[in-house]
């Protein structure tokens, strides 16, 4: 099953150019490695980025984490804290019928949910799907339980104009997930700075 890996990780601002400099060599080591089939960096913040990679399934990821150990040790001299990694299985994806729209900008929603309505949860977005088609500049959605009681959804956006026109549909398509949370929605968003595509 596709399996993915988020990881946050807080810097100093004013080293953002070396940190990137840095990184070039770890996107050159995506690009060649066969199981990775996308991944995205983006700025979430000032100080904050989010790496989202997704391989063809655990094992996949595994390796491929194993593979990066020696470039994100080198990355922690700019980091400020700790990462913090979140990983699991794709449980539902949605794909608009134009995948060669350009992929600037994300939205990662984390919610917490009643462990025994997951199966409801999924059935509420496969009801859902076709209405997805009508979001304005949305690419790809990807939802990765990361707990047995939390997903993360990944909404893939053309560009920061189109996903802020999409939010007044997003509200409409999810309110019926509502009452499937816990609790109140985590939202990190922001621009694209690196991708990639198989």
């Amino acid at each position: 099953m596709p399996y993915v890996r988020h990881t946050g990780m807080s810097f100093d601002p004013s080293h953002y150019d070396a940190m990137m400099t840095y990184m070039k060599t770890m996107f050159e080591m995506a690009e060649n490695m066969p199981d990775l089939k996308g991944g995205r960096l983006v700025r979430v913040a000032d100080n904050r980025i989010i790496g989202t990679a997704g391989y063809t399934n655990k094992e996949s990821a595994d390796t491929g984490a194993e593979q990066a150990r020696p470039a994100m040790a080198g990355l922690a001299e700019f980091m400020t804290e700790a990462p913090i990694l979140r990983k699991g299985e794709i449980v539902w994806s949605f794909d608009s019928d134009d995948q060669s729209k350009p992929t600037g900008y994300v939205r990662h929603t984390g919610v917490s949910f009643d462990s025994s309505k997951f199966d409801t949860m999924i059935s509420f977005f496969d009801g859902i799907t076709e209405k997805f088609r009508g979001v304005p500049g949305l690419v790809r959605v990807r939802i990765a339980r990361v707990f047995e009681d939390r997903i993360i959804g990944t909404s893939v956006f053309e560009d920061k104009a189109s996903a802020d026109k999409a939010v007044q549909e997003h509200r409409g398509l999810m309110a019926g997930m509502a009452e499937l949370a816990s609790g109140a929605p985590i939202i990190r968003e922001g621009e694209v700075i690196w991708s990639h595509d198989k």
